[in-house]
C-alpha cells in the first residue's frame, strides 16, 4: 500500500511538472511579440517604411497559419541613441521576446544590449561583426567585407584599373572594406572619401579630389540621399567617376524618377533578386513604388526568428539552432537561406551599365 502510494505521488509530480511545462510554453507561443527597431523618419526612413511592410505582410501570413505574431514597431531615425533607448524599452517594458535592427550604426549599437538581455536578435546589416560578438545574435543583408574584396579583385584584374576609392559614407564596416581594397591595390593606390555624417549631401570636393588623382571607380556605401547627391554632382563635375554599389541604394526608385541609367555608366551594380511572386504581393497592398528588397529580407527575418520562438520557447540557444539549421522554410528571396550558421547568404547578381543598360557580370 505504502509503496503504491509512493508510486501516484511521483506519477502526479510528474504530471504536474508536465503541465506546468506545457502552460509556460504554451504562454510563451501563444502571443508573439517582436521588436522591431526601424528608421521610420530622417534621412533612413527610405529603408525602413518598406521594411516594415514586409513585417506587417509576415504577420498576416503567420496569422493565417494559426500563429498569433504582434511587431511593435520603434523608430530609430537611423541614429544609434534613439535605437538603444528603443531596445531598452521594447526589452524592459514591453517584454518581446526577439528584437530587431536595421542599419549598421543603430544595429551595434543595440546589440550589446540585446546581448546582455540574452535576447534573439536578428539585424539588417552589412557589418558582420556584429554577428561575431553577439553569440544571440542573427544577420541578415549583404557581407560588406566579402563585397569590397571581390570588386576589388575585379576592377583590377578584369578591368585592368590601378587606381580606386572608398567615396560615401563612414560606417563601422568601412576600415575593413578599405582593408580589402588596400590588399588588392596596394596602399598608395586606395583613396578614401568618406563623410562622418549619414545625412551629408556634399561630395563635390571629393569627387574632384578623386579626379584629380586618377581614381576611375569607388566602391561606395551610403544611403539614398547620399546616392541622389553623389550622381548629380558626378554629372555636374564631370568627374566621371563609375561606382560600384548596391542598386537599391544607389539607383533606388526615387533616383530613378530623376536620372536615367547612364547617369551611371561603367558602374558595378549588385543585388539580390526577388521573385515576382513576392514584388506583385507587396506591391498590391503598398503601392507599386514600395522598395521590394527591404521588404523581402524584413519578411524573411521576422518569419525565421517567430518559427524559432514557437520551436524553442525562451530557449535562446535553441532559437539561433533553429534559425541556423531551419531547412523548412522558404525564403521569399531567390537562392538565399540560412546554412548552418547566423548568417543568411544572399544570391547575388553583378551588373555593369555600359551603353546606359545593365548588362550581367560574373564578378565572384
Amino acid at each position: 500500500m505504502k509503496k503504491s502510494l509512493k508510486i501516484w505521488i511521483v506519477l502526479l509530480v510528474l504530471i504536474i511538472i508536465g503541465v506546468s511545462v506545457y502552460f509556460t510554453e504554451v504562454k510563451k507561443t501563444d502571443h508573439i511579440k517582436i521588436g522591431s527597431i526601424e528608421a521610420l523618419s530622417g534621412f533612413a526612413v527610405f529603408w525602413g517604411e518598406p521594411s516594415k511592410a514586409g513585417m506587417e505582410l509576415a504577420v498576416a501570413d503567420l496569422k493565417e497559419q494559426g500563429i498569433d505574431v504582434e511587431v511593435l514597431f520603434e523608430d530609430s531615425e537611423g541614429k544609434p541613441d534613439k535605437a538603444v533607448s528603443a531596445a531598452q524599452k521594447l526589452i524592459n517594458i514591453n517584454k518581446v521576446d526577439a528584437l530587431f535592427t536595421d542599419f549598421s550604426g543603430p544595429s551595434s549599437a543595440v546589440s550589446p544590449v540585446a546581448k546582455d538581455a540574452k535576447i534573439l536578435y536578428g539585424y539588417s546589416s552589412f557589418d558582420s561583426a556584429i554577428v561575431e560578438a553577439n553569440p544571440y545574435s542573427i544577420k541578415t543583408f549583404f557581407d560588406s567585407t566579402y563585397e569590397c574584396k571581390v570588386a576589388s579583385e575585379y576592377a583590377k584584374n578584369k578591368l585592368g584599373l590601378t587606381k580606386i576609392a572608398y567615396l560615401g559614407v563612414k560606417l563601422s564596416f568601412t576600415d575593413a572594406c578599405v582593408a580589402q581594397m588596400t590588399e588588392v591595390f596596394g596602399k598608395e593606390n586606395v583613396f578614401v572619401e568618406a563623410a562622418a555624417s549619414p545625412a551629408e549631401t556634399d561630395f563635390r570636393a571629393s569627387l574632384l579630389k578623386l579626379k584629380q588623382n586618377g581614381v576611375d571607380m569607388v566602391i561606395s556605401y551610403g544611403y539614398e540621399a547620399n546616392y541622389e547627391a553623389i550622381i548629380k554632382q558626378n554629372i555636374e563635375t564631370n568627374s566621371g567617376v563609375s561606382l560600384v554599389c548596391v542598386e537599391s541604394d544607389c539607383y533606388s526608385e526615387k533616383i530613378k524618377e530623376k536620372y536615367p541609367l547612364s547617369s551611371l555608366e561603367g558602374s558595378i551594380l549588385f543585388d539580390f533578386n526577388v521573385p515576382t511572386e513576392f514584388k506583385d504581393r507587396i506591391k498590391s497592398k503598398y503601392g507599386n513604388n514600395i522598395n521590394v528588397r527591404p521588404a523581402a529580407l524584413s519578411y524573411d527575418l521576422l518569419t525565421y526568428m517567430v518559427q524559432a520562438v514557437v520551436a524553442c520557447g525562451n530557449d535562446v540557444s535553441c532559437q539561433i539552432k533553429h534559425v541556423s539549421n531551419n531547412t523548412q522554410n522558404k525564403s521569399v528571396i531567390e537562392g538565399s537561406n540560412y546554412g548552418g550558421d547566423r548568417v543568411f547568404d544572399l544570391k547575388n547578381n553583378y551588373f555593369m551599365v555600359k551603353n546606359g543598360e545593365k548588362v550581367a557580370i560574373d564578378i565572384d
